[in-house]
């Protein structure tokens, strides 16, 4: 990590990681035997972790993602020099999420019971608007974008695949948004679901004519 912006964000981003371990420590002896960390698709709790686990395991476990990613984003070889807006965002997505999460574990334990359901379809909905306009940026990567065989091997695939998903993704990030006080999971995962499937197939598509014509 020879790079002085590099290693500055690094260390930020996992002090930001480490936040939620602090605010864990702080909220265990106020904490339930058991807490809600995980709700259905409609909002209603559905699974329980011990007080440790959810003050501090959760926490930590997210900090060892955060350092995993990183490594591997940082020793892409295809990474090297490259300036990334994607790569910026993968290397602090773990830190802001796991920050969101461990408030919204500690509110709903602390406060009372909170339905999770339109902070997380906003949440998802900005964060794809927001990666759609930096998706056509992206430059052919291991790590990062859609990584397929045919985009991988072939740099025209993986600038249009990666130009028509940068539509693809504002216009389905607008669409969420636009659907949120819905409170719909079931609609999110179907545009979710259209938004991988639409530029992965164009990218097979692209993939099968060069080839024909070849």
């Amino acid at each position: 990590m020879k790079n002085p912006a590099n290693k500055r964000s690094f260390w930020l981003s996992t002090v930001l990681c480490l936040l939620p371990v602090a605010a864990g420590l702080w909220a265990y002896p106020l904490l339930p035997d058991q807490v809600v960390t995980h709700w259905g698709p409609s909002g209603q709790p559905d699974g329980y972790s011990s007080r440790a686990m959810a003050a501090l395991g959760l926490p930590l476990a997210m900090t060892g993602l955060h350092l995993l990613l990183w490594f591997f984003l940082s020793n892409d070889p295809r990474n090297r020099g490259a300036s990334n807006p994607i790569l910026s965002m993968g290397r602090w997505s773990v830190p802001v999420i796991s920050a969101g999460v461990q408030g919204f574990i500690l509110w709903n334990a602390l406060a009372g019971p909170v339905d999770p359901t339109l902070p997380v379809i906003l949440s998802m909905g900005i964060m794809f608007t927001v990666l759609g306009n930096y998706l056509p940026k992206c430059r052919p990567s291991y790590t990062a974008g859609f990584r397929l065989p045919w985009t991988l091997h072939d740099e025209e695939n993986w600038t249009r695949t990666h130009r028509l998903a940068g539509w693809v993704w504002t216009a389905g990030g607008i669409v969420i948004l636009a659907t949120a006080f819905f409170r719909a999971i079931w609609l999110m995962t179907g545009i979710l679901t259209l938004m991988v499937l639409v530029p992965s197939v164009y990218s097979y598509l692209l993939y099968r004519r060069k080839k024909t014509e070849s």
